[in-house]
């Protein structure tokens, strides 16, 4: 069974700082067929291209420890800019300051969860609102918001809002500080919209009345520090016209993966390969990741020859896998999303091997099973939410707007008891 609660804002930062810039870059047991062989055997440490930063402070997400990302986040000199005319709109001839991105869609009678773009420090405030016109645009940006699930079929339960000014963050900043210094001028311009935004330990997340949820915020920033979530927005490095518009969209999806479905990194950072996850050791797992106490693991630590770090390969057997399926938080989704349900019957030449639920080794350290071969959380940035992590944002949704619709209708959202399938929305 899961559940999960928050809700984000998008905000776009660009800052004028001294210095130069950088880019932002066992109970009964379940009735599933199971072929284990190609789930016993997991090195999932896979080169990782970011910025190693560290923060400090209080209220941080586990994505703002400093560790790396799963995206390549380096320059790219020669991008497709044909967005730019696609979107285009003079802003100038705009006197509104809180802009509708999908004209006609938004009610504030309505009881949705407010997703709220700003910009800080940007030249071209018209080429910022086509490119965050762009990270929505699911008829041609396949790696859009709204091309993925759940968003896709939820998209009735948002408004989408852009803010018409620029925003202004003067003197030096640091990489470390992961772009807080643009808080208080993301959070001002926000407030031109008249929606309140949840205070930043989180609290105030929801509305109790029926009028729109607070604000979520969606920052893009012009210095290189590493993207990140902290509530209430995530953090969004980048460069003004200097990275392609999928990479911009895939990273603002993996952020609200943090923010909204409260969705833990699912990789395997160069921090933790040389380690093993042990409860009560610093790390509080939230659900996504899963741990058994007692799994009979092989762990083995081998150099890598990569600047002397050493990493762990763990094996498992096919009478752990069992049990996994039996016990795990997603035991009911076990098989689905590729091929029947509730069967685990794919093989890696079919087009939804990756999305096929089972339990997987390396989510954030080597002895941590996970629920999909990939998502856009581990493994690669041209996937997906997984089913389960679909689930635990169906769950924020629902418990923020009252109901959910589309795919999440089809997950069984308060799981199903040890020994039952969730088969079409149905516990079986």
């Amino acid at each position: 069974m899961r559940t999960s609660v928050i809700v984000g804002v998008i905000v776009t930062l660009s800052v004028i700082a001294a210095g130069s810039f950088a880019f932002f870059g066992n109970s009964s047991s379940n009735s599933v067929d199971t072929n284990l062989q190609d789930q016993n055997t997991i090195d999932r440490n896979t080169d990782i291209n970011t910025n190693n930063t560290t923060n400090t402070g209080n209220g941080k997400s586990d994505d703002e420890t400093g560790e790396e990302e799963i995206f390549d986040t380096s320059r790219i000199d020669d991008i497709d800019t044909s967005y730019l005319q696609d979107n285009y709109l003079d802003l100038s001839t705009v006197e509104e300051k809180c802009i509708e991105l999908i004209p006609g869609h938004n009610n504030l009678n309505e009881k949705r969860i407010n997703l709220i773009y700003v910009g800080v420090n940007y030249k071209n405030i018209n080429n910022l609102y086509a490119l965050v016109k762009a990270t929505l645009d699911y008829n041609k940006n396949i790696y859009s918001l709204l091309a993925l699930e759940p968003w896709k079929s939820n998209t009735d339960r948002f408004n989408f809002f852009f803010v018409n000014e620029i925003g202004v963050v003067n003197g030096e900043v640091v990489a470390k500080n992961r772009g807080s210094e643009a808080e208080d001028e993301v959070l001002r311009l926000v407030s031109l919209c008249g929606i309140e935004s949840e205070k930043r330990d989180g609290s105030s997340i929801a509305n109790t009345t029926d009028g729109p949820i607070n604000a979520k915020i969606v920052a893009l920033i012009n210095w290189k520090f590493g993207s990140g979530s902290h509530s209430p927005m995530v953090r969004i490095d980048y460069i003004e016209n200097k990275q392609e518009l999928t990479l911009i969209s895939k990273i603002i999806n993996h952020e609200l993966g943090h923010l909204i479905g409260q969705i833990e990194d699912e990789y395997i950072s160069k921090e933790r390969q040389d380690k093993l996850y042990e409860p009560g050791k610093g790390f509080k797992l939230n659900g996504t990741c899963y741990y058994m106490p007692y799994a009979e693991l092989n762990c083995e630590i081998t150099p890598t020859g990569k600047g002397g770090l050493d990493k762990y390969t763990c094996t498992t057997t096919d009478d752990v896998l069992s049990e996994c399926y039996e016990t795990s938080p997603w035991h009911d989704l076990i098989g689905n999303g590729c091929g029947k349900e509730g069967v685990i019957d794919c093989k890696e030449s079919d087009s939804d091997y990756y999305n096929e639920v089972g339990c997987y080794l390396g989510c954030k350290f080597p002895n941590l099973f996970m629920a999909e071969r990939k998502s856009i959380m581990h493994g690669g940035a041209d996937y997906g939410y997984g089913l389960y992590e679909t689930r635990k944002i169906c769950n924020v949704i629902k418990k923020q707007i009252g109901s959910v619709g589309g795919i999440c209708n089809t997950l069984c959202l308060s799981g199903c008891a040890i020994g039952e399938q969730c088969i079409q929305g149905i516990c079986q």
